[in-house]
Formats: C-alpha cells, sequence, structure tokens
C-alpha cells in the first residue's frame, strides 16, 4: 500500500515576516540609541509621538478589535496622571515606579466602569463612556492637593533626583533637564515597544481569535463556545492599563 504525501505545508515564518522582524530591531536599536546624536527638542517630539502611539493602540485594541467604541479613554489618562502626581507630591514616591502606580489607577476605575457601560450596547455604549469620563472629571476637580481642575507640576524636589538620572547625566553629559527627557523618551519607548509587540502577541492566540469573533458576531461567537462577557472584561481592563501608563 503507497503512502500518499501532502503536497502542501505550513510555515509559521516567511521571507517577508523575516525582513519585517529585522527591520523592527534596526528601529528599534534606532530608537534607543537616537539621543545620543539627537538634539532635545527632537527627543521632546518622539517622546510625544511615542506616547500618542501608545494611546492609539489601546484605543485600536479596544475598539478596532474588540468592537468596544469608548469615547472616555480620557477618564484612564487623568486617572493615572493624578495617581502618579498624587504619590509623588503627597507620599514622596520617585516618579519613575510611580508610572505604574498610574496603569494600576486606571485599572481600579476601569472595574466599576465596565460593570456600567457594558450593560449598554452600540451607541450607547459609547456615549455610557463618556458620561462616567466626565463624572470622573467632576469629581478629581474637587482635588485641590493636586490642583483640582486646574493640575499642578511635580516638585523639584521630586525631578532633580530621579530614577536613573545620573548615570544618563555622566553618558550624555548633560544637564538634569535633558537627562529628564532622554529617560522619559526611553520609557516611552519601552512602553511603546511593548505594547505593539504584547498586542500582536494577543492578536494571534485563542484569545485573540475570541476577541475578533465577539466583535464580528457575538451570538455566533458563544455558541462556539466564545465567553464573551470575558472577553470584554480582558481587553477593557487591558486596555485601561496601558491607558493609565
Amino acid at each position: 500500500m503507497n503512502k500518499v504525501t501532502p503536497d502542501y505545508s505550513v510555515q509559521t515564518r516567511t521571507r517577508a515576516s523575516s525582513i519585517s522582524a529585522i527591520v523592527a530591531l534596526a528601529l528599534i536599536a534606532l530608537a534607543v540609541a537616537l539621543p545620543a546624536f539627537a538634539s532635545r527638542s527632537l527627543i521632546q517630539d518622539m517622546f510625544f509621538i511615542l506616547t500618542m502611539l501608545v494611546l492609539a493602540q489601546f484605543w485600536n485594541l479596544l475598539a478596532g478589535y474588540g468592537g468596544l467604541v469608548s469615547v472616555g479613554q480620557q477618564a484612564f489618562v487623568g486617572m493615572g496622571a493624578y495617581a502618579m502626581f498624587g504619590v509623588v507630591i503627597l507620599w514622596g514616591f520617585d516618579p519613575v515606579p510611580s508610572i505604574l502606580i498610574a496603569g494600576l489607577a486606571a485599572l481600579a476605575l476601569a472595574v466599576p466602569t465596565a460593570f456600567f457601560a457594558f450593560r449598554l450596547q452600540g451607541a450607547y455604549f459609547a456615549i455610557g463612556t463618556w458620561v462616567i469620563a466626565e463624572v470622573v472629571r467632576l469629581l478629581v476637580a474637587q482635588w485641590k492637593a493636586i490642583g483640582g481642575g486646574t493640575g499642578t507640576s511635580l516638585p523639584r524636589s521630586a525631578t532633580g533626583d530621579m530614577w536613573f538620572t545620573g548615570p544618563i547625566e555622566m553618558l550624555f553629559d548633560v544637564r538634569s533637564a535633558a537627562a529628564r527627557d532622554i529617560l522619559a523618551y526611553w520609557l516611552a519607548v519601552v512602553l511603546a515597544v511593548a505594547t505593539v509587540a504584547g498586542i500582536y502577541w494577543l492578536l494571534r492566540t485563542k484569545r485573540g481569535l475570541g476577541l475578533a469573533a465577539v466583535r464580528d458576531n457575538i451570538e455566533a461567537a458563544k455558541s462556539v463556545g466564545v465567553d464573551a462577557a470575558r472577553m470584554k472584561w480582558l481587553v477593557f481592563l487591558v486596555s485601561a492599563f496601558g491607558t493609565g501608563l
């Protein structure tokens, strides 16, 4: 009996994907080395671009892949910022590790937000998230210790001796203000790379496929065993945490 050999093969890596990976690694290396030859203004511009990229990636994860169109993501940005400033100003934390606290604060806000918002569908969900964001804005505006609705700046005592700024000053022979800009830029690079890579990985797992199924047709997704509620909670909380950072 002759054995039939299939005339097809499954490839997990193609030449195009290999080239894309090499280009991505080259861009990351260039981004890390940028402070060595770029002006301070360019570093500041790149920091802004990278933070906007991260926000766009998490909103796209929520609305583009999850089908949850939220217009209240500014609540998580604000909550993260106020939480970070709060622990730095009131408790004397270093700004660098306080970034993680910003994400956790946004995550904590996302739990009750999701509880109420997930009771709504479609345009009502979008309106509901906007209303919740407005409620958060009004409540935070009463927090006078960190500036209320007008905001505040980090005190010089907190930014003068931030983690890693000393080695950066010696490495690039720059003043403390420029060292803080470089540090903030590098943190933005790390966050942007982690965000893009993490979302890329998520969308290629079973959870990512389930998320796409829920977006396309929630009833059909449920019929094949996808836990739609769990997927919505997952993508909403992940998006809130990343947005808060």
